[in-house]
């Protein structure tokens, strides 16, 4: 049990870094006030958790016919994330992401297009994990994505220069490294 903890909070952790890059950039927009923060957070928290539900159901859906092949699928998702977020986090540049924090339109945007990976991750794990694991998954990944969305934002706001491409880079590492573990065992 406690190895699966720990495969689920890296999944999770290594997945909410596009959320802390993009909660970090919002944050250094001077705009943002403590109310809008803690808005913006609980956005992010609701869709990033809502994306894996829908992965994790049509995984489940389609463990039946993938039995044989399901691991190998698995392995190649979360190999083509690593390598997406390590591509993004060789080109993010912080100028390129500043947004118009105000509107609830933008926040919305934002909160889908960091979680497009969590819909993969949780089709990945619908293919593998029991329901425990998957529901255990889902409040991780609303608890840290609430908590990395509210850092974000408060290290922004208070820092001119942030790194988050090496959050990302570190998040393509994880998620290439469990694609293999996948594989292997």
């Amino acid at each position: 049990m406690t190895t699966i903890v720990i495969e689920a909070v890296l999944i999770v952790i290594a997945n909410c870094m596009d959320t802390l890059a993009v909660s970090t950039a919002c944050g250094l927009q001077k705009v943002m006030t403590e109310a809008r923060s803690v808005f913006m957070a609980l956005i992010f928290a609701v869709v990033q958790t809502l994306m894996p539900f829908v992965g994790m159901v049509l995984g489940e859906v389609l463990s039946g016919f993938t039995v044989d092949i399901g691991r190998y699928i698995s392995f190649s998702l979360f190999v083509v994330i690593g390598l997406k977020a390590l591509w993004e986090a060789r080109k993010t540049k912080i100028k390129d992401r500043i947004f118009d924090i105000g509107r609830l339109s933008v926040l919305i945007m934002l909160a889908f297009a960091t979680s497009m990976d969590a819909l993969i991750i949780g089709l990945s794990l619908g293919l593998q994990w029991s329901l425990s694991q998957l529901v255990l998954t889902l409040v991780l990944f609303f608890i840290f994505t609430l908590g990395f969305a509210w850092i974000g934002v408060r290290i922004g706001s208070r820092l001119y220069f942030v790194k988050p491409n090496y959050a990302l880079a570190i998040a393509g590492v994880i998620f290439i490294l469990m694609g293999i573990k996948i594989l292997l065992f």
